[in-house]
């Protein structure tokens, strides 16, 4: 079993260990954490880590402007968006990211946007954009689209199967 350390989790959220240590105190389970080592360093398991990050998550229940979003893009806490929030904020934002497909949700943290929509199939793509002066053009196949801003991003596109949930790459 991987253990993860308080400073490890704080290095890969964004934040301080200090932030790290208050939420796992908010969630009450200081006293579930194992401690290794002469120092007594906090050891974290896969669910607690997992737990700790999720208190980070930010969710939008409300459409935000296409002025708050870069700000919410470039922040290192994950930002998550629901039904119409998802779909208002990135069609005011990216009009042309997904088309017309329905968007489920919509995830954004590190200049990177996760989005799950309606494919015309029924089944569901999972559409990647990543902004283009922060990430490496992928080499995997990709077009580029264009925030009302002027930024430019990176996308790409795959498909979940409706038994396994997991990606797989579009032709």
């Amino acid at each position: 079993m991987e253990l993860y350390t308080v400073a490890q989790l704080a290095t890969e959220l964004g934040v301080s260990k200090t932030a790290v240590v208050k939420h796992i105190q908010q969630l009450g389970i200081e006293k579930d954490i194992a401690r290794v080592g002469p120092q007594r360093i906090m050891a974290l398991d896969y669910q607690q880590k997992k737990l700790i990050s999720q208190s980070f998550v930010i969710r939008y229940d409300t459409p935000v402007s296409p002025e708050q979003f870069p700000e919410i893009a470039r922040n290192k806490r994950n930002a998550i968006f629901t039904g119409q929030a998802a779909q208002q904020t990135l069609q005011k934002y990216i009009p042309n990211a997904v088309e017309s497909r329905k968007v489920a949700e919509m995830g954004i943290a590190n200049n990177k946007i996760s989005i799950t929509v309606s494919g015309e199939d029924g089944r569901n793509i999972w559409v990647v954009l990543r902004n283009t002066a922060h990430y490496k053009e992928p080499t995997s196949k990709h077009d580029t689209v264009l925030a009302i801003d002027g930024s430019t991003w990176y996308r790409m596109a795959q498909r979940y199967t409706k038994s396994a949930q997991q990606p797989q790459a579009t032709e």
